[in-house]
């Protein structure tokens, strides 16, 4: 029997699948997404693949809510499931900590992954879990991501040309100018998959897809996924829609292909966004207006980051400007 990983992977492939066969009405999983999925009951958001997932749960057992919580959390504010609600494909993957016996250092020793229920199959739930966060769905412009866009110090022209692309040589990425877009959330959901492109830099994070000289398809095409994913959490953290990017759907074949042959790519790409993600909002104003809560907190005090725990494990609608991208 296929691990839950494993089966995460192969339901993520058949959405992919489903891209191909039907691109013009395909949404990814990481798209359209306002909120990070978060426990509701301790009030932290997950992050990483656990993100990545259970957008993807929400999305295939059709469910309205993004706030997800243990039985035994739902039991302690007096709530219970639903008569007739199953636990399905839905979890949460967290690490096995253990203690070096020389230094006494605590390590991720392994994972385990717990189940967890959506608001959605839960009853008797308390008024103060009933709200979902409000969200600003239509707007212009959002001084809060523009201020946060300035102080990553990433260099940024804009211009009347179509193409959004992230420049390795010189080290800039370029817009087009706002005028081009469709939706200030696909300005902003492009702006900020150029972004993470950039955070690959050998100076940043020295990352493959960016960073290497000779790159083969595989390569790239997982840099695209990371981009994507990374550009997705951006969004739901300012809490705006991640739109789908004209030329998303080109990648759909690669991308089946390097999740067919190596799993772990998936993870391996989902910890890679997030710690884009991290890189970034770690050189910004945003670290102390919205700093980033894991889901992993320990009594001893050491919190230790999902996206880096999955990478040593394993170790945008419809189209929003008629562009070309050039990483």
């Amino acid at each position: 029997m296929p691990s839950k990983q494993q089966q995460i992977v192969e339901e993520i492939i058949k959405s992919l699948e489903s891209g191909v066969a039907n691109a013009s009405g395909w949404e990814a999983p990481w798209h359209g997404a306002v909120t990070p999925p978060r426990n509701i009951v301790s009030n932290v958001n997950f992050t990483g693949g656990n993100a990545m997932w259970l957008w993807f749960a929400s999305q295939m057992y059709n469910y309205s809510s993004n706030d997800w919580a243990t039985m035994k959390q739902w039991n302690s504010v007096g709530a219970k499931l639903k008569k007739g609600s199953k636990a399905g494909l839905q979890f949460a993957i967290r690490p096995i900590i253990k203690t070096d016996d020389e230094t006494g250092d605590k390590y991720a020793g392994g994972f385990a992954t717990y189940p967890v229920w959506n608001k959605d199959q839960i009853e008797n739930v308390p008024p103060e879990y009933v709200d979902d966060p409000e969200v600003e769905l239509e707007f212009q412009a959002n001084q809060d991501i523009d201020d946060f866009i300035k102080s990553c110090e990433i260099e940024t022209k804009h211009s009347d040309s179509r193409r959004a692309f992230y420049r390795i040589k010189d080290d800039y990425v370029h817009m087009p100018n706002k005028a081009w877009f469709k939706s200030t959330n696909g300005y902003y959901s492009t702006i900020f998959h150029e972004y993470v492109h950039a955070t690959g830099a050998e100076h940043r994070l020295d990352r493959a897809g960016i960073s290497q000289k000779f790159r083969n398809e595989d390569v790239y095409a997982k840099e695209e996924l990371i981009a994507e994913l990374g550009a997705s959490f951006l969004c739901a953290k300012f809490g705006i829609y991640s739109e789908r990017q004209d030329d998303t759907v080109k990648y759909l074949k690669s991308w089946i292909k390097i999740l067919k042959e190596k799993p772990s790519v998936l993870w391996n790409a989902c910890a890679d966004a997030q710690k884009a993600v991290d890189y970034l909002v770690e050189r910004s104003w945003v670290k102390k207006e919205l700093s980033t809560k894991h889901e992993q907190e320990f009594e001893n005090g050491t919190k230790i980051y999902s996206s880096n725990l999955l990478y040593e494990d394993y170790q945008h609608h419809t189209s929003n400007v008629n562009y070309r991208r050039a990483v």
